[in-house]
């Protein structure tokens, strides 16, 4: 069946392809500017600095980002590269088209399947440096989240009767290539209630051939003197078809869930050349192991963002943490990030 995936996806491609080819040489719009092509340039990288009490000390690039957006007509493209200071991978190189208004859009390529609220916030918008990484037992490709497939996106919003406010229900579903070449399915919902302001709840599912992953995830945020205060929470769950793996190496079976804040002040940093806000956090995660094995994984962060002004993404990151396992020693470690977006 995936040699069926991966023709109707090539077919989809090249017929996207075709029809943006056709679209930049037609002579007839309704809009001047529709003609015109349009491209942004962006750049990210991330490197840090990880002292651990197991004698591990490291300096690394964490990765760096090439990309470009291309907008013409009713099509977009994305092509994106990224290296981790040796090899040099394709992260993104997809083609969408809106299928109608925001109800429906269309991605066809290697893109950013539907995952966890913290997968779908892509490294770079992480507020530990590390994320929640210890729950995220999702599939991806080379652990960034991304496979080749297809994918229906859109949002709408819909007044309930007898509550007097609205739900915004934002969606996206997908059939991808998957691990050993098995077909994936992916979905993802998102819910937002305007009487509730500040508060989001989403549900994520993942499915192929001995494999299951399902999360639920909320968000709230809130503005409280001096800052804007957020919370975060997130339960998952996977099921390998009572295959065990081992902790730590791929995917594994078990059930995990986190709980963390984070607290961005109003104030800048003084005497500064550039403006700075600080943003503390802290995290727990835990994951609890299934198929074979009767233990788990606990880990605590704490630390704070130091986040330039004006350069969205781009921050300075203290990060201490405590990691203690079932089935290793425990580790005290820290972590100073920077991360620069352009």
């Amino acid at each position: 069946m995936i040699d069926r995936i991966n023709f109707f996806v090539m077919t989809l491609v090249i017929a996207t392809f075709t029809l943006f080819a056709f679209e930049a040489g037609a002579d007839n719009h309704e809009a001047a500017a529709n003609d015109e092509l349009g491209v942004a340039i962006d750049a990210k990288t991330r490197a840090s600095a990880l002292f651990a009490s197991d004698d591990v000390s490291e300096f690394n690039l964490d990765n760096a980002r090439l990309g470009a957006t291309f907008t013409k007509s009713i099509f977009d493209a994305r092509v994106s590269i990224q290296t981790d200071g040796s090899d040099i991978d394709i992260l993104d190189a997809y083609v969408g088209v809106p299928l109608y208004k925001d109800y429906a859009n269309f991605k066809v390529g290697r893109l950013l399947i539907p995952a966890g609220r913290n997968a779908m916030l892509d490294t770079y918008g992480w507020t530990e440096w590390q994320g929640a990484s210890l729950i995220a037992k999702w599939s991806s490709l080379d652990g960034y989240g991304r496979r080749d497939g297809a994918s229906i996106s859109g949002t709408t919003t819909t007044d309930v009767a007898g509550l007097n406010t609205g739900i915004t229900v934002d969606y996206n579903f997908g059939i991808f290539n998957g691990e050993d070449d098995d077909v994936l399915f992916a979905g993802r919902t998102d819910f937002s209630i305007a009487a509730v302001d500040g508060l989001g709840i989403g549900a994520a599912l993942q499915v192929q051939d001995g494999y299951l992953g399902v999360g639920i995830d909320a968000v709230y945020s809130r503005a409280i003197p001096y800052g804007l205060l957020d919370v975060s929470a997130a339960f998952n769950h996977y099921d390998l078809d009572d295959e065990a793996y081992v902790p730590g190496e791929g995917l594994n079976a078990g059930n995990g869930f986190t709980v963390g804040t984070s607290y961005l002040l109003d104030q800048k940093l003084p005497e500064l050349p550039i403006d700075v806000q600080a943003q503390p956090f802290f995290r727990f995660q835990r994951f609890d192991y299934n198929d074979g094995f009767d233990g788990a994984d606990n880990r605590f962060d704490a630390g704070s963002n130091f986040l330039i002004s004006g350069l969205s993404q781009s921050k300075l990151t203290v990060n201490y943490f405590h990691i203690d396992s079932d089935y290793s020693e425990d580790v005290d470690g820290a972590f100073i990030g920077f991360q620069f977006v352009f």
